[in-house]
């Protein structure tokens, strides 16, 4: 057996099940040795870009065998009822690597205002606590507020009232009132002396009481969220970005296809972002230390994370048994937290038309950090990511029939290697211990300009 093969077939019977043989299958006898070596045929190792990082195997994975694998890998979804497909991907062992994204797609009937689509995509970091409570909370709360919000205006300004100026306002108000809320559940599940209470105290309480250990992990933990709202007319999309995922609008103009980013990325990597959190903290000339926060979180905005915006949390969060920020992080970090907040709560609104002129369709898109972070567009900024997703797309309405195509399924599959199946494979079966790319959630929302219709 050529050393590369041998070297192969050991590593697999090593590692998981999923490559479908093991080291028995090589000794039992010459005839499964010649079956063993066919299989060992389909895989082949890479360095993962780094020659001094070792080296791994991975399954080649041919056609049509790797469309369906990613598919079902990135529980590829569409809802037809609102034109949406969405994937959210992340090939690492789950029980390693817990995907923490998180995505919403939902049609919410407000009464007297016809039926609204709501997308979110929420990237969680630190634990699943923060991200997971945003998901359960976020859209109940915008819908209830955004309902309240309608019918006032109905009531003061009669049914026919724009409601533009309006949206804009629920949705900045919704997402700050969700983030304070992690704080003030915490605040209400402490004892009522916790500002003067002993360490053992507070060790004991957070251990016996399951609440109080779920507020202090929500706020140990934080997420980022982009989001869109589209009208029932479909006349007016709004986007409301907290954090560093992404939002984009490609169109469609007869066979033309234009791609713009949305919105700026609330990160420590964005000159205007870092401008805006120091002219904050004049006085603190540290607070972006190698492109991070505090030299801690690259995100600026986001929800949770509240150790970094009110005073005093970092001490508390000491007295939490918990395995995501040990207690000498929190020290090292909490120390400097002089004058918070260091993470904003304050989303940018962006208003999309729907309607202009000479445009046929709209692709509307959402996604996680992690697709702009692919190894295939990390060098891209964020305009010229735009623009890539729009040529994908573009080639993706070129075959046939179009009306099949995850849209969403097709911008995860261009990121990972595009037609490129041995990278498209190594990025979805590589066997490695520790974790090769960030978790990508994408959601894609077609919406027709009805004001074409009847031209």
């Amino acid at each position: 057996m050529p050393a590369e093969c041998q070297h192969a077939s050991i590593t697999q019977g090593r590692r998981s099940a999923r490559l479908g043989f093991g080291v028995e299958a090589i000794a039992a006898s010459s005839t499964e040795n010649v079956h063993a070596l066919e299989e060992v045929q389909d895989f082949d190792t890479t360095d993962m870009g780094d020659p001094e990082g070792g080296t791994f195997t991975y399954r080649i994975l041919p056609e049509p065998i790797l469309s369906r694998e990613l598919a079902r890998m990135a529980h590829a979804t569409t809802l037809p009822s609102t034109h949406t497909d969405h994937v959210t991907f992340q090939p690492c062992s789950p029980l390693e690597h817990e995907n923490e994204d998180r995505l919403m797609a939902e049609e919410w009937d407000i009464p007297g205002y016809g039926s609204w689509i709501f997308n979110a995509v929420l990237d969680g970091h630190v634990n699943s606590f923060t991200v997971d409570y945003v998901t359960q909370n976020l859209p109940r709360i915008l819908r209830r507020n955004l309902g309240s919000a309608l019918a006032a205006l109905r009531n003061d300004a009669g049914p026919d009232a724009p409601y533009d100026s309006v949206v804009p306002r629920v949705l900045q108000k919704t997402i700050v009132y969700v983030d304070e809320q992690i704080y003030y559940d915490l605040v209400d599940a402490l004892p009522l002396n916790w500002e003067t209470a002993t360490p053992e105290v507070l060790v004991n309480h957070f251990a016996a009481d399951t609440q109080a250990y779920q507020c202090a992990a929500r706020c140990l933990g934080g997420c980022t969220v982009v989001l869109s709202l589209t009208d029932p007319v479909r006349r007016t999309a709004w986007v409301a970005a907290l954090g560093d995922s992404h939002a984009a609008v490609v169109r469609r103009s007869g066979a033309t296809m234009t791609g713009t980013h949305v919105n700026k990325l609330h990160n420590a990597r964005s000159e205007e972002e870092v401008a805006y959190v120091r002219s904050l903290h004049p006085t603190e000339p540290d607070i972006i230390t190698d492109e991070r926060v505090l030299g801690y979180l690259e995100p600026t905005r986001g929800f949770g994370d509240m150790w970094l915006k009110r005073p005093k949390l970092a001490a508390l969060l000491m007295s939490v048994n918990q395995e995501w920020l040990s207690t000498s992080s929190l020290a090292e970090y909490g120390v400097q937290v002089l004058h918070p907040p260091y993470i904003l709560n304050t989303p940018d609104v962006h208003t999309i038309r729907l309607d202009e002129p000479n445009v046929d369709e709209y692709f509307l898109i959402l996604a996680s950090d992690g697709l702009g972070d692919c190894d295939t567009y990390v060098e891209l900024e964020p305009p010229d990511l735009a623009v890539v997703w729009a040529n994908v797309l573009h080639a993706e309405l070129a075959k046939e029939p179009a009306t099949e195509i995850n849209f969403a399924l097709s911008l995860l599959r261009a990121a990972l290697g595009g037609s490129d199946e041995r990278l498209v494979s190594r990025n979805m079966t590589v066997e490695m211990d520790d974790r090769w790319m960030d978790d990508t959630t994408i959601i894609v929302q077609r919406i027709q300009n009805r004001s074409r219709q009847y031209e």
